[in-house]
């Protein structure tokens, strides 16, 4: 019990040390000494979400037609694994990315959750529609759809961003990633 105790002030401890962090929920053991701990889920921590910078939005848009090219040619070279990671890792990162800026602009700094998991309750019904369309099945046609996807709703949230920041949005180098990826599609 000592014990319990000992990682519920640390993780306070941390709270009341960073500025970052919005809240922290405790619940389980982390609450009730009575409930057998579970060291996975027994707490979440909430933090501040900050505004997405000219130079991340820049990246973030730079790494996420980058990589969206790659999963085209992985799909073309029958590469299942390399595909996957990229699509699943790297460009539905910067997707979440975009996503959670998105969130918070229009959110009025509101927090996403653990993992984005109260992304659907700040996305529109057609926007999360689409998002949930990014997570189709492993086979090359559904993995075409899932990134054709991901680039609509990147690209609808990204033109917003930079609306609202007055950011440069890089249209032309979607629309040749678009273009790229619907040669190489077809071919």
């Amino acid at each position: 019990m000592a014990k319990q105790i000992d990682r519920r002030s640390q993780i306070l401890e941390i709270a009341q040390n960073d500025e970052n962090i919005r809240g922290i929920f405790l619940y389980g053991s982390k609450a009730n000494n009575e409930v057998r701990p579970d060291i996975y889920q027994d707490f979440d921590i909430y933090y501040i979400a900050e505004n997405i910078d000219e130079i991340i939005f820049a990246g973030t848009c730079s790494e996420f037609l980058w990589e969206l090219q790659n999963v085209a040619k992985g799909i073309k070279r029958d590469e299942l694994s390399y595909t996957m990671f990229i699509r699943d890792i790297g460009v539905r990162d910067m997707l979440n990315k975009i996503i959670d800026a998105y969130i918070e602009m229009t959110n009025n700094s509101a927090t996403v959750g653990t993992l984005g998991k109260y992304r659907k309750k700040y996305l529109s019904e057609t926007q999360y529609s689409t998002y949930k369309m990014t997570y189709l099945s492993n086979n090359p046609e559904d993995i075409w759809k899932s990134i054709f996807y991901m680039l609509e709703l990147f690209e609808e949230l990204g033109i917003y961003i930079a609306s609202h920041y007055g950011y440069k949005y890089p249209e032309s180098e979607v629309r040749y990633v678009r273009d790229y990826l619907i040669r190489v599609r077809d071919r």
